[in-house]
């Protein structure tokens, strides 16, 4: 009798054995195939994006938005603390790649991001249109593209003549200090944004020196209503020539020229940034200066 109950007993508790792990089983299947749906987010992006999140508020939010609508806009996440550093990050979108939950993966410029969808949206395409134009070969600055350019940024805040830029520019044998050379010939080479800094804040009354910037930081001067002026290597065949950013849309910049005197020109993106990441080469002084070089305010 006490034989055939334990052998009940052992019968009752393999069953019940097998029952659990039949479950288990199925509840393991389940959450693998659950896991399985859900789109890998590398570690790096996931924590950057709730970085995101939690240091930056939307201003608005856009609800059922479709992949073809955001192609058509910015994003813009916008610092709402007291306490901390009023920055604006912009990320102009390529593609959208995938969604999860309230995050949407998305292609930058500036590669891959994860991102919230809560948005503060803006125009994906912008032009600042009145920085005046002017025309250096006209007024003999055969090799003084630069302070023309910065003539045009000035003169929207402050009516001067470039020739009197030009005499208040700073020179110097070494561009980072001051122009190299005479800007009135073709021996003269160039002079970089931190030599521009003084002369640019004492007309505008404020100046950055943007160099190592990326597309989405012009985007964000532009949104500020900032030109910002870019050295690029090769245009026109010159070692050195610096236009003004006044624009941009999805596929590029509006520039003023100062070579042609051209106002609202458009380069691509892939055209600008083959020569805004090309270095600039400087053989007397056997330097190398760093790529996306830039001036703004």
């Amino acid at each position: 009798m006490v034989k055939k109950k334990f052998v009940v007993f052992i019968g009752v508790v393999l069953v019940l054995v097998i029952l659990a792990a039949t479950t288990a089983f199925f509840w393991i299947m389940r959450v693998q195939v659950y896991l399985a749906q859900q789109p890998e987010i590398p570690r790096e992006e996931w924590y950057s994006a709730r970085m995101l999140r939690s240091d930056f508020s939307a201003a608005t939010t856009r609800d059922n938005f479709e992949a073809q609508q955001i192609s058509q806009y910015t994003p813009v996440f916008e610092n709402m603390g007291d306490d901390t550093p009023k920055d604006v990050i912009y990320l102009h979108i390529v593609q959208v790649l995938e969604r999860h939950d309230d995050w949407t993966h998305i292609r930058t410029f500036n590669g891959d991001k994860w991102i919230y969808e809560n948005w503060h949206w803006i125009p994906s395409e912008l032009q600042i249109e009145d920085v005046p134009g002017f025309n250096q070969q006209e007024l003999g600055l055969f090799t003084g593209c630069e302070i023309v350019a910065l003539a045009m940024v000035i003169n929207r805040h402050v009516e001067i003549d470039v020739l009197d830029l030009v005499e208040q520019m700073p020179r110097s044998e070494d561009p980072l200090l001051g122009f190299r050379g005479d800007p009135f010939s073709s021996g003269g080479f160039t002079i970089l944004p931190p030599a521009l800094l003084e002369l640019t804040e004492r007309h505008i009354g404020s100046a950055i020196d943007m160099t190592g910037a990326s597309i989405e930081d012009i985007q964000a001067q532009l949104v500020e209503d900032r030109p910002v002026l870019t050295w690029l290597r090769g245009m026109f065949g010159f070692n050195v020539h610096v236009i003004v950013i006044t624009g941009f849309n999805q596929y590029g910049f509006f520039y003023n020229d100062p070579w042609l005197g051209g106002v609202g020109s458009f380069i691509e993106y892939d055209y600008f940034l083959a020569m805004w990441e090309d270095p600039i080469l400087d053989l007397r002084l056997d330097r190398v200066y760093p790529p996306r070089m830039a001036l703004s305010y």
